[in-house]
């Protein structure tokens, strides 16, 4: 029986949950030896996951499951993953992305090089009215993603390895502000920082699937943004796959259980259309069997405090 875990806000704070069938079951429940350590967040979980999917695996399949503590369709998730060492990026990813968003109909793979970023541990939230607009920008993009959980640390990892470090996967959305990040006010007129570094820009849940249960290579992407369709891919587009990705990244740094690693974004984001987010818009990113990962665009009651570019330059020339 397949399952997933994932973190739910209740009455008495963050509850970690087991999900299987529809239902949810408290894991101090169902696996009391493994519920302490993640009261509040799953990184610790991850930290012994050969051990912990094993004592999951086994009150499963022993049957007389606890009582439930409510139903995926009513809980309120939260971001699985609240405090990871990494968070990490794969950008230009998808064969589709770069044919159809940029016009690029001819990608040597061998001739590049795998494009990376990071986001900060601000940038994760969970489903909901959780994405704050970032008020510094006038261009807010969507990207749905495909984001592997890592499960035992690992530093240059052989590429025969690579998928033993994999944990789970859930969805993310890697939202970006395409004014920054194309900023000309940059020397490079670049900025990935500003761009897709700021608060609330990863959300990421419902809920972790554990890998054995997920074939990366054979997963459909489907976005919808107030219930339009705007990105329909699949997997298969990817340029370099999950096991490439971890081997090539943990060249550069060492991966730890609970890292996030969003694995690049298929074609129809809003950015080739000049389509874009705005306060109100519902996103509904949906991956394979992962779930759908349903976010609202609220404004930020901070937004009133926004040092922007246009105030910049009205007090240089002022």
């Amino acid at each position: 029986m397949t399952y997933a875990v994932a973190l739910i806000g209740t009455s008495s704070g963050p509850c970690a949950v087991v999900e299987t069938g529809g239902s949810l079951y408290a894991l101090s429940d169902l696996a009391p030896q493994l519920a302490m350590a993640a009261a509040s967040d799953l990184v610790p979980l991850f930290e012994n996951w050969d051990e912990a999917s094993q004592g999951l695996d086994a009150a499963i399949a022993r049957g007389g499951l606890p009582a439930p503590v409510g139903n995926a369709a009513d809980a309120r998730f939260l971001a699985p993953i609240q405090r990871p060492a990494n968070v990490i990026c794969a950008g230009s990813n998808y064969y589709d992305h770069l044919a159809k968003d940029f016009g690029i109909t001819s990608f040597d793979k061998a001739a590049n090089d795998i494009l990376y970023f990071t986001k900060q541990a601000g940038s994760l939230v969970g489903p909901g009215k959780t994405v704050r607009y970032p008020s510094q920008s006038v261009a807010f993009d969507w990207e749905i993603e495909l984001v592997v959980v890592i499960g035992r640390t690992g530093r240059r990892i052989p590429l025969a390895d690579a998928m033993a470090h994999v944990a789970g996967y859930t969805i993310g959305l890697d939202l970006t502000a395409r004014d920054l990040q194309f900023n000309k006010r940059q020397r490079r007129q670049f900025d990935l920082f500003g761009g897709k570094g700021f608060d609330d820009s990863a959300p990421v849940g419902p809920k972790i699937v554990p890998g054995r249960f997920v074939d990366p290579d054979d997963l459909a992407l489907k976005l919808r943004v107030n219930g339009e369709t705007k990105q329909d891919s699949h997997t298969r587009e990817m340029i370099w796959t999950v096991p490439e990705l971890i081997a090539d990244v943990s060249q550069h740094v060492t991966l730890r259980p609970g890292d996030l690693l969003f694995t690049g974004s298929p074609a129809g984001v809003g950015h080739a259309s000049g389509t874009y987010l705005h306060v109100g818009d519902r996103i509904e990113a949906e991956i394979g069997d992962l779930g759908t990962l349903g976010v609202e665009i609220v404004e930020d009651p901070d937004s009133h405090r926004v040092w922007n570019r246009q105030q910049l330059l009205a007090a240089e020339q002022g």
